[in-house]
């Protein structure tokens, strides 16, 4: 039987994840940040980074790296988060199970603000705390003897971070009948169903050689598009204001979905 460990596995992927992997019929542990948090969450056994040493002789056929360390709205503000989750965790992993192929959730965010069309060749331009922190996991990944790097864009689905940009609007399309845009709305934004990014991660662990995919939807849609789907099942006025000089994001990923 096929034996995994699931970092994060309380997280918003991480949930989905281990889902995923006890439907495919494998044994499923689970890397936690306190007890608390391993309630419920359908894995077998329940481990602590404290534990790493200790499990580290388990043959643990793929480890899906999807702990991570972020700030919303302060990606670019340095918390010691950053350091102890999204680098040095990866490091000890990749020290610690050099004979079980790694699956690292790494994002979009390593490419910073470069404009144009993102594709899996695209360089960074000036990418966020957060979004570097997550290009060095990505470097120690690489000297991994097996891998697999997955990009994503946002994740959206039932249970996302309430305080991201969908959320927020929903909820105040309830509470205050109107939805509040900057600018004209025309920022694009890309969103990734939380269930089809664990398919694809599932997927990479399967595929025998080491390589870096970009995992995004096929299209990204504007500020205004998400707002009037949300106006047409909750009916409230969308108002445009202010200036919204944030970037817009459009993808390629044409070479991932052919790998």
């Amino acid at each position: 039987m096929i034996r995994v460990l699931i970092t994060g596995a309380a997280g918003f992927l991480g949930k989905a994840l281990v889902k995923r992997a006890n439907e495919m019929g494998w044994k499923v542990d689970g890397l936690f940040r306190s007890e608390a948090n391993a309630c419920g969450t359908g894995v077998e056994d329940v481990y602590f980074p404290s534990d790493l040493h200790k499990i580290s002789k388990i043959p643990y056929d793929f480890i899906f790296h999807a702990a991570a360390f972020r700030q919303h709205g302060k990606y670019d503000i340095y918390h010691n988060g950053y350091l102890e989750s999204n680098v040095k965790l990866v490091l000890d992993i990749h020290e610690m199970f050099p004979n079980s192929k790694l699956v690292f959730i790494s994002s979009v965010s390593v490419y910073g603000t470069p404009g144009g069309i993102i594709t899996e060749l695209t360089q960074p331009n000036h990418p966020s705390v957060y979004g570097r922190s997550k290009a060095f996991g990505e470097f120690i990944v690489q000297h991994h003897p097996r891998f697999s790097i997955l990009r994503l864009a946002s994740l959206v689905g039932p249970g996302m971070d309430q305080a991201t940009f969908i959320p927020k609007i929903i909820s105040s399309a309830k509470k205050n009948k109107k939805i509040t845009l900057f600018g004209d709305g025309s920022r694009l934004q890309n969103y990734l169903s939380v269930k089809d990014a664990a398919m694809y991660c599932i997927a990479s662990a399967l595929i025998p050689q080491n390589d870096t995919y970009l995992i995004v939807d096929s299209k990204s849609y504007s500020n205004l598009e998400v707002a009037s789907l949300v106006k047409e099942l909750i009916p409230c006025d969308i108002e445009l204001m202010g200036e919204d000089n944030a970037s817009s994001f459009e993808y390629d990923n044409s070479v991932s979905l052919e790998k």
